[in-house]
């Protein structure tokens, strides 16, 4: 990572993207051990795009799409009905791309520093930390995605 950042790397490049298609496309499992009976448990470890991760990126995005099927996802507040309240908001983050490498807003995502680089980090944790001080009960289901200009966008909901 500390290589991304300063520049020596970048995310275009073809061995790394191979990389971790191989790490992604690897099935790598947990080890347990009861230590009652002894016997062993192997769990399939939870990398984004395998069926862990999209099970559990799936059942909340069923709950978002119910809610938002329902429509009931917010009401009127007031005798007037001129105001509303509502349970979803949809926040699209871009980061500006003459300001930022797509290597710089990849760390940016992480939630732990980078050994020995400097970069900022943390956003979506600090970003949902500062929501849920006006609002309690907060869920969000964030994509990560590159338009077509490489610029990411920071999907939260």
């Amino acid at each position: 990572m500390q290589d991304l950042i300063s520049g020596k790397r970048s995310l275009d490049d073809a061995d790394l993207q191979g990389t971790t298609m191989d790490w992604l496309e690897s099935k790598d499992y947990n080890h347990f051990k009861n230590l009652k009976d002894g016997t062993d448990v192997f769990s399939l470890v939870c990398k984004r795009g395998n069926k862990v991760y999209t099970t559990r990126k799936s059942i909340k995005m069923d709950e978002m799409i119910e809610l938002l099927n329902n429509g009931n996802f917010d009401y009127p507040i007031g005798s007037s009905g001129q105001y509303r309240m509502t349970r979803v908001v949809f926040i699209t983050v871009t980061f500006d791309e003459k300001q930022y490498t797509k290597e710089a807003v990849w760390a940016s995502l992480r939630s732990t520093s980078i050994e020995d680089a400097e970069h900022t980090y943390g956003i979506t944790n600090k970003f949902d930390a500062n929501l849920s001080k006006y609002s309690a009960n907060t869920e969000n289901l964030c994509v990560k995605k590159l338009r077509r200009t490489d610029t990411l966008h920071h999907i939260c909901s």
